[in-house]
């Protein structure tokens, strides 16, 4: 009986010691996860820094703003459920609603910085004007990178 309680600790001892070199190894892995995501972070950061450097001073200022600008959140719930018909299905929580206005953002972003290069190509300086925001709509379209719920509608500036 002495001998099984022997062999059963060494069992037991041995099943211990694998199960804290498996931990050790998931503790290890995290490790070297969360290291390579924070040398990633580091070098989009630098990245965005080299970028940056590279603006003049009207486009850091433009970028300046951009960063800045927001999307209120009730006129964007407004809209989300004028969209939707009100339907409860498409309840919108404020984590979609961030996101909603996040996509929004980066939309009205690239339809200006298509403006302001229409504007450019035309000789136009100063205020964008309403022409060049549809001319900016029509060639994004054309591009492919506005949706249309259903086939090709487009809607008419």
């Amino acid at each position: 009986a002495a001998g099984g309680v022997v062999v059963g600790e060494e069992e037991e001892a041995a099943s211990v010691e694998r199960t804290g070199t498996a931990a050790t190894a998931v503790v290890e892995e995290s490790e070297t996860a969360q290291e390579e995501e924070i040398r990633q972070q580091q070098e989009l950061a630098q990245r965005n820094r080299a970028i940056l450097n590279k603006l003049n001073d009207e486009q850091l200022h433009r970028y300046e703003q951009y960063r800045r600008s927001t999307l209120q959140k009730d006129n964007m719930r407004k809209l989300v459920q004028h969209l939707t018909n009100k339907d409860p299905l498409f309840a919108v929580n404020d984590k979609s609603l961030i996101v909603i206005c996040g996509v929004a953002k980066i939309y009205v972003g690239e339809l200006i910085e298509t403006a302001r290069a229409i504007a450019s190509a035309t000789g136009h300086e100063g205020a964008l004007e309403p022409f060049h925001i549809r001319s900016a709509y029509r060639k994004l379209d054309k591009m492919g990178k506005i949706p249309h719920r259903s086939g090709q509608r487009r809607l008419k500036l």
